[in-house]
C-alpha cells in the first residue's frame, strides 16, 4: 500500500517581491495565569478582547488582568535566527510580533508549535504539534502587519517566505487515497 498525503495552497501575489524570506525576531510575550480551565470555554482575557473587538497591539510593560485577579505583563522576547521563540511564556500564552513591508503583498507563513495565529486580526490555523507542514498565505499590508500567536506545544517558530508564483501547489501535507495492489477505479485527490 502506498500512502501519500497532499495539500493545496493557493497564493495570489499582489506585487513583485522585495524579500525572499522574513524571520520575525522581536516579540512581546504574555504567559498564562495558572492552569487553563477545562470545559467548553477557556477563560482568557486576550481571546475575550479579540472577540469583543477591543484588543490592540501590545507593547512591553502592558498589563493584562485575568479573571482570578492575577495580572500578567507583556515582556520582550527574542527569537533565534531560525525563527524559534524558545520562551516559556510563548509556549503557554501569547507571542506578538510585527512584520514591516514596503508594499502590500502576499507571503506564505511557515509556522509551527502554536495553537493558532491572528494575522492582522484574521484567525488562522496553527500547528500545535510542531510538524512544520502548515504553510498559509497571509496578506501583508504596506507598513506593519501584526501576528499574534497563541502557544501550543513546544517552542513556536515562524517565518514568511515569498510564494513561488501567483498560485502554487504545496505537497508537504498531501491527502491522497490509498492505492491497493490489484484494485482499480477512479481515485479522487
Amino acid at each position: 500500500m502506498i500512502r501519500t498525503i497532499t495539500r493545496v495552497v493557493l497564493a495570489l501575489s499582489c506585487s513583485a517581491a522585495t524579500a525572499a524570506e522574513v524571520v520575525p525576531r522581536d516579540y512581546v510575550v504574555l504567559g498564562r495565569a495558572g492552569r487553563p480551565a477545562r470545559g467548553e470555554l477557556a477563560i482568557d482575557p486576550v481571546a475575550s478582547a479579540i472577540a469583543a473587538g477591543s484588543w490592540s497591539a501590545p507593547k512591553a510593560g502592558d498589563e493584562v488582568a485575568w479573571p482570578d485577579g492575577s495580572k500578567r505583563t507583556w515582556a520582550e522576547a527574542k527569537a533565534k535566527d531560525d525563527g524559534t521563540l524558545d520562551d516559556p511564556a510563548a509556549r503557554s500564552g501569547y507571542a506578538y510580533t510585527e512584520v514591516e513591508s514596503a508594499e502590500a503583498r502576499v507571503m506564505i507563513l511557515e509556522a509551527s508549535g502554536h495553537a493558532m495565529v491572528f494575522a492582522d486580526g484574521e484567525p488562522r490555523v496553527g500547528d500545535p504539534y510542531g510538524h512544520g507542514y502548515v504553510h498559509l498565505p497571509v496578506r501583508l499590508k504596506a507598513g506593519k502587519t501584526g501576528f499574534l500567536f497563541r502557544g501550543g506545544r513546544g517552542a513556536p517558530r515562524a517565518k514568511l517566505v515569498e510564494p513561488k508564483g501567483k498560485a502554487q501547489l504545496d505537497a508537504s501535507d498531501a491527502t491522497l487515497p490509498d492505492i491497493i495492489v490489484g484494485s482499480s477505479g477512479d481515485l479522487t485527490a
